[in-house]
């Protein structure tokens, strides 16, 4: 084999690995930290009721991130021993961040130098989406002022 061919053989094969690490969305998993912000979280109400959000990347559609807010809508009625929620409220944000300015850190061991940079030519932008509903578990009838009900199990199945 010539290396002109070896060379673009690898070249190929880099190609392809990339592809398959191309971002496909934010996984249905817990936030981890406030740098990498994704996924679900949850607060309880002093009246009972949840506030329940996803927060997703920008290759998530709106779609999936509502759908895994009432995913852990329909995990958390369930944990309660209830089988329905309403949700009371829902709102959808956007937010775009743009770094300006980094810090960089270098160190030998020996010494630690700091630089400030600003400005610097790649800015850093993250999108966020978030997903918010407030929630409330229930049994009877649906709470008043309910924009809409679910059964916890019919969620989960799909």
């Amino acid at each position: 084999m010539s290396i002109a061919r070896a060379i673009a053989a690898a070249l190929l094969v880099t190609a392809l690995s990339a592809c398959n690490t191309t971002p496909e969305g934010t996984p249905y998993q817990p936030v981890a930290s406030d740098y990498r912000p994704y996924g679900y979280a949850e607060r309880k109400l002093e009246n009972g009721d949840w506030e329940v959000r996803f927060t997703a990347d920008k290759h998530t559609a709106r779609e999936d991130a509502e759908t895994s807010a009432l995913k852990r809508a329909a995990e958390l009625t369930l944990k309660a021993g209830l089988k329905k929620f309403a949700v009371l409220d829902r709102v959808w944000e956007k937010y775009v961040d743009t770094q300006i300015e980094r810090e960089i850190v270098i160190s030998d061991g020996n010494r630690t130098v700091r630089r400030t940079e600003r400005n610097f030519p790649r800015k850093f932008v993250r999108e966020r989406r978030i997903a918010i509903y407030s929630i409330r578990p229930y049994r009877g009838e649906a709470p008043k002022g309910a924009v809409r009900t679910y059964d916890a199990k019919s969620i989960l199945k799909q």
